[in-house]
């Protein structure tokens, strides 16, 4: 077939700043674009993927096609298997808005073919199918075989979708993916594009910018200062920065686990009462949080007496117990998506001991966990 239309992605009106050119034009199967708010990323990522399906296009245009049953005419011609299959990912769609809006600002007019909003497809010229995916619940998103693919705010997608349900989906065909995002920490595009390309995996590459690289937004420079001057620095750092060193691991402003770290429990500790908690994760890694009462105190609340249990917590990152106020001892655990070796130091003679989410026995059937009295007591691998 000929198809004789020329696509003008870069106007004289439009050009992208360096570090987002650099991301455009780089070649690898699979690329992360990180880039603080307003960085042009997912501009210069619509740019990206028009211009990699239009390649695939250009190799792929001669290869014989067949449609089957299909008759351009009849309802079953929207249903056919493209020649090209392409997915636009996010976790909702409402962060699907942005991607769609750039696709029909670059896109030519003559190339739209047809378009189904109730479905998320769009056909383009030369039996192209984009079809826009939400990946929330992954688990659906079985059965496509796929020549390209974007995910649009990687960071907020959920971390087993990638590996379980879209890079399958890219196998058969050697597609390749682009992949947009905000880092929120230290997040699964770490693992699964970042780091294989800090050890120069071949396929693998990943872009950093902050805001401030944007240089062809005006009066973006001063909306960066403002918020350098404005913002507590870790949102700065997040937001504006794109830094995943931010937030990671940390729930209280000023943590130190210098301050509240001690290697063991000092003799003749009671706990009056043994108590816990599990997060079991879900796009984030789990956590187990063990915490022993010393004794009541009263607080004053509203004017009134009130007796309570002394409830300040905390927790390091690194499975020693810490101590808190002189009341609360915790022990806690959070390794990757789920818990390894999880162990939690419980002294004798306590008064009152309860298993971890079970407090009428002494045994947690659903963790697994026993407490125990004495010294140690270590959970199965879950």
């Amino acid at each position: 077939m000929s198809l004789a239309l020329t696509i003008q992605l870069f106007g004289p009106d439009s050009p992208l700043h360096l570090p987002a050119y650099r991301f455009f034009i780089d070649p690898a199967r699979f690329v992360l674009g990180l880039a603080g708010r307003r960085g042009a990323k997912t501009y210069t990522a619509a740019k990206k993927f028009i211009q990699r399906v239009w390649d695939d296009f250009a190799r792929r245009k001669q290869l014989l096609y067949l449609p089957g049953a299909a008759r351009r005419g009849t309802v079953l011609w929207w249903q056919r298997r493209a020649r090209l299959h392409y997915w636009i990912c996010a976790d909702t769609y409402e962060l699907l808005d942005e991607p769609k809006r750039y696709l029909l600002q670059f896109l030519p007019e003559e190339l739209i073919d047809h378009v189904d909003n109730a479905k998320g497809r769009w056909w383009l010229k030369g039996d192209i199918l984009i079809e826009f995916k939400t990946v929330r619940n992954p688990q659906k998103k079985v059965g496509s075989g796929l020549d390209g693919m974007w995910i649009e705010e990687a960071a907020r997608v959920r971390a087993d979708a990638w590996p379980l349900y879209l890079r399958p989906a890219l196998a058969d065909k050697q597609g390749w993916c682009i992949a947009t995002t905000t880092p929120l920490g230290r997040d699964w595009t770490w693992e699964a594009f970042e780091r294989p390309a800090n050890d120069h995996v071949p396929g693998y590459s990943s872009h950093w910018w902050p805001t401030a690289a944007n240089t062809r937004a005006p009066g973006l420079q001063a909306e960066v200062a403002h918020a350098r001057a404005t913002l507590a620095p870790e949102y700065f750092e997040r937001e504006w920065e794109a830094s995943r060193q931010a937030f990671i691991g940390q729930v209280y402003r000023g943590f130190a686990r210098a301050r509240v770290s001690v290697s063991k429990l000092p003799d003749g500790i009671q706990f009056q009462r043994i108590l816990g908690g599990c997060d079991w994760g879900f796009s984030n890694p789990g956590a187990l949080l063990v915490a022993g009462i010393l004794h009541r105190c009263w607080s004053k609340t509203s004017g009134r007496r009130r007796r309570s249990s002394c409830s300040k917590s905390g927790a390091s990152m690194n499975g020693w117990p810490i101590r808190l106020n002189r009341t609360i001892w915790s022990a806690f655990s959070a390794r990757g998506s789920g818990f390894r070796n999880i162990a939690t130091m419980v002294p004798g003679r306590s008064t009152s001991t309860h298993a971890l989410c079970c407090p009428e026995s002494e045994r947690c059937r659903r963790c697994s966990i026993r407490i125990g009295s004495g010294s140690w007591a270590r959970g199965a691998q879950i």
